[in-house]
């Protein structure tokens, strides 16, 4: 109860009309779309629809149980040992004890959450004395809910336990701590997404083996496509349709170090296009395009908080 009426006081100020139930709805909204979005089974009223897409497509269906994407996402690892794949998806960890990592791109495994509590400080260490360096938000610039690469666990001298998260924001990189209280569950993810900008290929893994790959077209040389590590924020069909984008489109957390007044501020999609005659090729302005068949087979595989490698 105690932590069910500090959310409900996190969704309160927001803004001034929201009420005691709205913030409730609220909270609804968000369990549904995580629950979605790692291919569970909702048990809450239908997700709602009319999420802007992050590549521009207004009106974007949220991501439904039928269209989540297949595999281990949410489900518990076995317990035992030190590595990502053989932690708990919530680990708890002794007082003082070292930190855990709960990501690892070379091992295909990644920990993902979502916030219960916008607005809550993340910090340059575990500690609510050090500086802010950002802030928790609960929904994507498309109003889904946003979603945090869990990087590592630590439990200080007083018990409270604190994450590692990579933040999506621009500049790329930004990581902080937050106490796990402000997360809601964890979720695991045995897969990766690489992305070779000199071969043009996206090629997709599920623990470890190569389910899907594909010839892309990457952005020109003015607005290159950023490198780095990254990772599956949303997932949508863009409807009404948008030909530019295809028939689906996939958010990721890289923003564009050249653009920041498309659509989210610059958020890097993988999306389909009506110029197939360009992939593999680099046309874009730094989103990564697939030819409609391809993204159409690619979009159900890929799972909500899957690491992307773009290099």
């Amino acid at each position: 109860m105690r932590r069910y009426n500090r959310i409900v006081k996190a969704l309160l100020p927001t803004s001034a009309r929201v009420t005691r139930a709205a913030g409730l709805a609220l909270l609804a909204t968000v369990a549904l779309g995580v629950a979605a979005a790692s291919g569970a089974t909702p048990t809450a009223p239908t997700a709602p629809t009319g999420a802007t897409g992050a590549t521009g497509a207004t009106g974007a269906t949220g991501p439904t149980g039928a269209t989540g994407a297949t595999g281990p996402g949410g489900q518990t690892a076995p317990h035992g040992g030190g590595s990502p794949a053989s932690l708990p998806v919530t680990p708890v960890l002794a007082p003082g004890a070292p930190p855990v990592t709960l990501t690892s791109y070379a091992q295909q495994v990644a920990r993902w959450a979502t916030t219960t509590l916008p607005g809550e400080a993340i910090r340059s260490a575990p500690s609510t004395r050090a500086r802010t360096v950002a802030r928790l938000h609960l929904l994507t610039s498309d109003g889904l809910p946003e979603v945090y690469q869990l990087l590592e666990l630590y439990t200080d001298t007083h018990g409270t336990q604190w994450v590692k998260i990579a933040v999506p924001m621009r500049p790329n990189g930004v990581t902080g701590w937050v106490p796990e209280d402000d997360l809601g569950p964890f979720h695991i993810v045995h897969a990766l997404i690489r992305v070779n900008l000199a071969l043009k290929q996206i090629t997709l893994y599920h623990d470890g083996k190569v389910v899907f790959r594909a010839s892309v077209g990457i952005g020109k040389p003015s607005t290159p496509t950023p490198t780095g590590d990254f990772w599956v924020r949303e997932k949508f069909p863009v409807d009404p349709p948008v030909p530019l984008y295809g028939p689906y489109a996939i958010g990721t957390s890289d923003y564009s170090n050249v653009e920041t007044d498309w659509p989210g501020g610059g958020v890097v999609g993988i999306h389909g296009t009506d110029e197939p005659y360009f992939v593999p090729g680099d046309p874009s302005h730094g989103c990564i395009r697939l030819r409609n068949n391809e993204i159409t087979r690619l979009y159900p595989l890929v799972q909500i908080g899957t690491p992307i490698e773009i290099f």
